[in-house]
């Protein structure tokens, strides 16, 4: 009998994150001794993960949780052989589609919680009328920048309102990066950005996930599409030219 667990989801299009319920234990009453093993794609958010496991394992003596994140293209791959095995997992991020997992999801449809989602933040976990994700979390997209660099630099963030502004601004900086003005209080500092355009999965998935978020109104629509439209192809050139123009790896790129 295939273990129902919960999973936890980070839609695509939507950058949206869920999970599903749990329909195995090991453990019932709350003396029981209880291991929960929770699988995740994040590896940036792992030592977080793992304080607040820790954090309720003192509150919950009798309850153990095992962290185990793993990051790349072999997330599903990996996950699926853990489904199937004999030392699976309770809770896990969910990075398929949703219609590839029912044997591992639990239906959640009767949560007190589902009247607090966001309209929307279940249509990826939705099938047939139930809701096998739980949200967790929303990721945002956009360009961080250092104040203290920004302000010896003589440049005001607040005039950055156009491509056109940001590209004269990033050319300004690059030009005081290049002649040394800056190099004194910043002596690391080599270009006005990083973008590590040669890892496919960085434009190809967090970058195209931009565009894509203000087309599709989830990834399952996206993913029920027969064609991929880009109707903000556009939009997109401009901000890939605009983060390659000034990163450390440009020249790796044009090779």
């Amino acid at each position: 009998m295939k273990r129902k667990v919960v999973s936890v989801i980070l839609c695509g299009t939507m950058v949206l994150g869920m999970v599903t319920g749990c329909g195995s234990s090991k453990g019932g009453d709350s003396g029981d001794k209880v291991t929960i093993n929770l699988y995740q794609n994040k590896s940036e958010i792992s030592s977080q993960l793992q304080e607040a496991a820790d954090k309720y394992t003192e509150e919950n003596p009798n309850v153990t949780i095992n962290v185990e994140s793993i990051q790349g293209n072999d997330y599903n791959t990996n996950l699926k052989a853990k489904l199937i095995s004999d030392d699976s997992v309770d809770i896990y991020a969910l990075g398929d589609n949703i219609t590839n997992m029912t044997d591992y999801v639990e239906d959640l449809s009767d949560q007190e919680w589902l009247k607090n989602a966001v309209d929307g933040s279940l249509d990826d976990v939705t099938l047939d009328g139930k809701v096998y994700g739980i949200p967790v979390s929303v990721e945002g997209y956009g360009l961080v920048y250092n104040k203290e660099i920004f302000k010896d630099a003589g440049i005001d963030a607040s005039t950055l309102t156009s491509y056109d502004a940001i590209d004269k601004a990033f050319a300004d900086l690059q030009n005081q990066i290049d002649s040394g003005k800056l190099k004194d209080k910043y002596p690391q500092l080599e270009a006005v950005e990083e973008y590590a355009a040669k890892e496919t999965w960085i434009p190809g998935l967090h970058t195209l996930n931009a565009p894509l978020a203000c087309e599709y109104s989830s990834a399952t629509e996206l993913r029920n599409s027969d064609q991929l439209g880009l109707k903000y192809a556009d939009s997109l050139k401009a901000l890939l030219d605009l983060e390659t123009k000034y990163t450390t790896s440009k020249d790796d790129l044009s090779n």
